[in-house]
C-alpha cells in the first residue's frame, strides 16, 4: 500500500540521454558530462533525502521536468539519470519502480526536475 511521500528536487541544466551515454562494441557507457551530471543529482538527492533507501517494490514516481525554453524534446530522454542517481540513496535499485508519470514544464527559472516518491 503506497501511503508516504517526499519529494526531491534536483537543480541543474537537463540533459538528455543522449548525450550521457555512449555505446560502443564494448557496450554502453557513462559520458564524462553524464558522470558529473549523476554525481550532482546524487549529492542533492543525500543532502535531501534522511532515511534508508526504500526496500520494498511498487514505488511510484512523478518527475516533472522543468526546461527554461520552449525547444521541441522527447519526454522519454530526461528521466533515466534522475533516476539511476536515486539508486542506492531513495530506493536500493530502480528496478523497484512500478510506475512513473513524466510532464514536461517550461519555468522562466532555472531547469530543474522535481521528483515526488510515493512509497
Amino acid at each position: 500500500q503506497l501511503n508516504m511521500q517526499k519529494t526531491i528536487l534536483l537543480n541543474g541544466k537537463l540533459c538528455s540521454t543522449n548525450t550521457l551515454y555512449r555505446f560502443s562494441r564494448y557496450g554502453m557507457y557513462m559520458t564524462k558530462n553524464g558522470q558529473e551530471t549523476k554525481s550532482s543529482y546524487q549529492k542533492q538527492a543525500l543532502a535531501q533525502w534522511r532515511e534508508k533507501p526504500i526496500e520494498h517494490d511498487h514505488i511510484e514516481l512523478v518527475i516533472n521536468l522543468f526546461f527554461n525554453d520552449k525547444r521541441r524534446r522527447d519526454w522519454d530522454n530526461y528521466h533515466k539519470i534522475s533516476g539511476d542517481a536515486l539508486n542506492g540513496i531513495v530506493y536500493k535499485d530502480d528496478c523497484q519502480i512500478h510506475k512513473a508519470t513524466v510532464t514536461k514544464n517550461y519555468t522562466h527559472g532555472e531547469p530543474c526536475i522535481i521528483i515526488d516518491i510515493i512509497f
